[in-house]
């Protein structure tokens, strides 16, 4: 898990960003990937372009997962695809992957894909994931988050520092924008709120360093995207900022929760009527009365989980009842009563993605795939 750091964590410490350490394994801003070498032999190592077929890769971080057809399609680091057949039990890598940039989340409309990370990728896949395309990259450009498309082609893909992607042709061009520049309401402006509040959430700014930074001009992270409808759309942010869009992300308002942390990620539950947010420190919020309105709409309920490790993905399961998963070993599930159990292993690993199965959970993290039977997770 040891990357090459300095460039992104000299940046953000530059600025007096918060909180990257503990997102160095979601993001991987401790390893912000580097232009890729053209193809070159040394010393009989392959290095170039594309993604090195390895041995270990299902061993190796893998961030996110989905179910296309009767199979699963994972993503990782070093660009690293891979295929399971079986539920998890095994994986193949996907050769001639054109990038060997993280890759942090992957979607799927039907049998296309679309997969996105570091050096703002974003590959395609129009076969079930067996073979992909580079669409864009930016090489040493910010990371992209998350991406969602519709069933008419239309793309969104959000990342780091207020990047937003924008493609209305299933991915084959894209137009870049940034959030500030969409937003047109912003509750905060009312509250006397200033930056460098926001961002001292666990008192580890430096005032100094954010006396020189350009405080009209901060990018908040945008970590997790979910569409509500076919026009209102969710962001979850970092220093407990969240955007809503009613007209399919054209322009956003800008809101915030009762907790100034970062969430990493959003989820849409109860058939879509309710939403969740969850990030720093086991912080998690729910609503049912998502609404374009004003703020007041968005009545967000703190959730009391029980723990302060970092919470970086969610699942709902055929039941209803969520699964949140994150730093060392977390494992949570909240039923649709509200009751809050923990799952949690004591092995320490980091999650970063959940998928709850028949029989037990699919679990990705910096050890790759990992499957916990529900008759072997505690219950306390």
């Amino acid at each position: 898990m040891i990357k090459k750091v300095v460039r992104m964590v000299n940046q953000l410490a530059a600025c007096g960003r918060p909180v990257v350490m503990l997102l160095a394994l979601i993001w991987g801003y401790a390893g912000h990937s580097q232009p890729a070498e053209k193809h070159t032999d040394i010393d009989g190592i392959a290095t170039g372009n594309d993604a090195i077929v390895a041995p270990l890769a299902a061993q190796s971080l893998l961030q996110d997962v989905i179910a296309v057809q009767d199979q699963l399609v994972a993503v990782g680091d070093r660009g690293h695809i891979l295929i399971s057949a079986d539920a998890g039990n095994s994986w193949q890598q996907v050769a001639d992957v054109p990038t060997r940039s993280m890759l942090v989340a992957v979607t799927a409309v039907g049998n296309h894909l679309w997969a996105v990370g570091h050096d703002t990728v974003i590959l395609s896949s129009d076969d079930d994931g067996q073979t992909w395309q580079l669409l864009h990259e930016d090489p040493g450009g910010d990371p992209l988050l998350d991406v969602i498309f519709s069933a008419e082609g239309e793309g969104l893909a959000v990342g780091a520092y207020g990047l937003i992607m924008r493609s209305a042709d299933w991915g084959q061009s894209w137009d870049t924008e940034i959030m500030s520049d969409l937003v047109i309401a912003d509750d905060l402006q009312a509250q006397d709120e200033t930056p460098e509040d926001s961002l001292n959430e666990l008192g580890l700014i430096d005032q100094a360093a954010m006396a020189d930074y350009e405080d009209t001009s901060i990018q908040y992270h945008l970590n997790g995207l979910i569409r509500i409808d076919p026009q209102t759309l969710l962001v979850a942010a970092e220093a407990g900022r969240y955007y809503i869009s009613d007209d399919d992300g054209q322009s956003w308002q800008q809101r915030r929760l009762g907790y100034e942390g970062s969430m990493f990620g959003v989820i849409s539950v109860s058939h879509g009527d309710c939403a969740v947010m969850f990030g720093l420190r086991g912080h998690v919020f729910k609503t049912c009365q998502l609404g374009p309105g004003s703020p007041a709409a968005d009545d967000w309920q703190q959730i009391n989980i029980g723990t302060n490790s970092g919470l970086f993905a969610a699942a709902e399961d055929d039941q209803g009842k969520l699964w949140l998963v994150g730093a060392n070993g977390a494992i949570f599930s909240l039923d649709e009563a509200g009751t809050v159990s923990d799952h949690s292993v004591d092995q320490g690993d980091d999650f970063t993605e959940v998928m709850p199965l028949a029989d037990g959970l699919l679990l990705l993290g910096e050890s790759g795939s990992q499957f916990k039977a529900f008759s072997a997770l505690t219950n306390d």
